[in-house]
């Protein structure tokens, strides 16, 4: 039970965290590309990559990894909104911006997480 509460807590935290990112870049920028989503989906790769690869191997509490990696991460990256994003941006003929919001995403995702994963390994 007390997995869930924190796998619970965490992705309620995520969740949250995730809103106001994309609520602050939707106002702060001003404009109709996904910025906020972009945000937590390559911090959340560089995050979850040195997490496991330095928590896990250094301290290994598993409570932490429920409530961090799965809980707080799972609910701050967002491949349902960033799906959703994508085929608005389609639907109002932003076919440039589709593009760039799957490339960006998925390119730095991927960045992000070999970077996170490279200072893990830097630092363990």
């Amino acid at each position: 039970m007390l997995t869930v509460i924190l796998v619970g807590a965490g992705g309620a935290l995520g969740s949250v965290t995730r809103y106001l990112t994309s609520r602050y870049f939707s106002i702060a920028v001003g404009s109709s590309f996904p910025y906020g989503t972009l945000i937590v989906n390559i911090t959340g790769s560089f995050l979850m990559l040195f997490f496991m690869n330095v928590f896990l191997r250094k301290i290994n509490i598993e409570y932490t990894r429920f409530f961090f990696a799965i809980g707080f991460l799972g609910g701050l990256t967002t491949f349902s909104s960033f799906t959703y994003e994508t085929i608005s941006l389609l639907n109002q003929n932003e076919y440039g911006k589709a593009l760039l919001n799957v490339a960006l995403n998925n390119l730095a995702g991927l960045i992000f997480g070999f970077a996170g994963f490279y200072c893990g390994e830097k630092i363990s």
